[in-house]
């Protein structure tokens, strides 16, 4: 578990927590289920108790900052976004990744507090080692040691507001603490990356410049802002538009929106530094997430709001703190009106948590929301292949090689089992319409020439097999077939 890059990721803790389960559970996937919502219930309890000791800092009633600090952890855990990382099983990195990073802030929150010496040793030890489980979860654990810079800047103010202070040389100490969280990010970081290498999970510079990289980013983060504060139309799958448009519409947009909230509030630097910090917070813990380096097909995903998320909800729950210190004549309005927020969040939760009830509902409702993308209606296919729905699988494959090219490929799925079920005129047809759309594709040419062999055309099975061989040279099954199509030939 600890030297696996499977699929890409590292995240050894995230193996070792699936082997617990089928430990107690087996492959009950009830068991699965409850463990990723005990995590995150349990992070959810974590992001309170953080959001009281910040809101603390200000000498705030006690009252008034435990409904604030609760309405900001409700309104992370409850929120739609979540369904993604939580009814997912996949998805555990995220709740356990966030277990040990939530953790780590609590520690470094003790830690900057405690006044001993040797509490304070032993504070920190205990953070940086919670921080490695952190980053054993998920990769984006690297994002630690900038957000303990924002906390210190604000709301902590262990450095000063004037970046020219910053390396004066009594806060030596606190850059040598972020030193120390580093090293163990850059190493899990640069394993994480030569894993999403090996699985081909990044998109080189030639296929998405750095001008598409950029305008990906801001938009990304627009995204995920308008997703947060109206979490309608959430789908499992937002696929990378191909070719990449950065100019359309609804990215100059995005791109536009980032930058005009950025620069308003870096005017509030002085006013409003919760907001500002909020801000920084939700930008750097996207950093990995929004393009800048691109892993997979997908353009955006409600998962990766997991841990930026937090920033927005600190932020409101510190709006809710000012309302009520500054109005508490209202209190009863505000308060009245979190109920009604949180209702919402809560319904529109639940709907979404029945999306994921199965595989066929996921996807069904995802070309319904999002109708042109190719890959969802390729995984429909291949979905309704696998639960026997032969004909619906052809229906979603072949609109999915309409809208792409590409998604031939369902075709030649449904090619492959008809000839491991012994039904090679079946996978005649198939492959037909996959050589007719992708004539360079080595398995249709190598499959093809099985189905030949059964209707005893062994010419026609050799010259496919060697077509094969000609576009993948080092195709073993190609070779092994075409070495029996030979003997076949020379004994009749």
């Amino acid at each position: 578990m600890f030297t696996t890059l499977k699929d890409g990721p590292y995240q050894p803790l995230t193996w070792l927590s699936y082997a617990c389960d089928y430990r107690f559970w087996g492959l009950n996937p009830a068991g699965y289920h409850f463990v990723n919502i005990a995590i995150h219930a349990i992070n959810a309890s974590l992001f309170y108790l953080i959001c009281l000791r910040l809101f603390r800092l200000g000498e705030s009633r006690e009252k008034t900052a435990i409904f604030a600090a609760a309405f900001a952890a409700l309104f992370f855990s409850i929120h739609p976004l979540r369904v993604q990382s939580v009814a997912w099983i996949t998805e555990r990195r995220d709740v356990l990744c966030g277990l040990f990073y939530l953790g780590a802030i609590l520690l470094y929150l003790n830690y900057c507090g405690a006044q001993s010496k040797g509490i304070k040793r032993l504070l920190f030890g205990t953070c940086w080692a919670v921080y490695l489980m952190a980053l054993l979860s998920k990769g984006i654990a690297i994002i630690f040691p900038a957000v303990l810079l924002i906390l210190d800047l604000y709301p902590l103010k262990r450095l000063p507001s004037s970046p020219n202070e910053w390396f004066e040389r009594k806060y030596c100490g606190i850059w040598f603490e972020k030193m120390l969280f580093l090293i163990p990010a850059g190493i899990i970081g640069f394993i994480g990356l030569i894993g999403q290498l090996k699985f081909g999970g990044v998109e080189t510079i030639g296929n998405l410049g750095f001008l598409d990289r950029g305008m990906l980013a801001l938009y990304s983060i627009a995204f995920y802002v308008s997703k947060t504060f109206l979490p309608i139309g959430l789908v499992p799958l937002y696929e990378m538009p191909e070719p990449f448009n950065p100019w359309k519409l609804k990215f100059i947009i995005g791109a536009l929106f980032t930058l005009g909230v950025t620069t308003f509030l870096l005017g509030k630097v002085r006013t409003r530094p919760i907001l500002v910090a909020a801000w920084a917070y939700f930008i750097v813990a996207l950093l990995p997430v929004i393009g800048l380096v691109k892993f997979g097909q997908e353009l955006v995903a409600n998962r990766y709001t997991y841990l930026p998320s937090l920033g927005i909800a600190l932020a409101l729950g510190a709006g809710l703190l000012k309302l009520l210190k500054n109005a508490s004549s209202l209190k009863s309005i505000w308060l009245a009106g979190t109920v009604v927020i949180l209702s919402v969040l809560g319904l529109l939760t639940w709907r979404q948590s029945e999306i994921w009830h199965d595989e066929i509902t996921l996807w069904q409702y995802a070309r319904l929301a999002y109708p042109n993308q190719p890959l969802v209606s390729y995984i429909l296919g291949t979905v309704m292949d696998k639960n026997g729905r032969k004909s619906d699988a052809v229906r979603y494959y072949l609109e999915a090689a309409r809208l792409h090219p590409q998604y031939f490929q369902g075709f030649l799925n449904l090619a492959l089992r008809d000839v491991a079920d012994n039904h090679p005129e079946d996978a005649d047809e198939y492959l037909q319409v996959v050589l007719a759309g992708e004539s360079a594709n080595a398995v249709a040419h190598n499959t093809m020439g099985l189905v030949m062999v059964e209707r005893r055309d062994l010419n026609g099975a050799i010259a496919q097999f060697r077509e094969a061989l000609r576009l993948e040279p080092n195709y073993p099954n190609a070779a092994k077939n075409l070495a029996g199509a030979l003997r076949l030939e020379n004994y009749h």
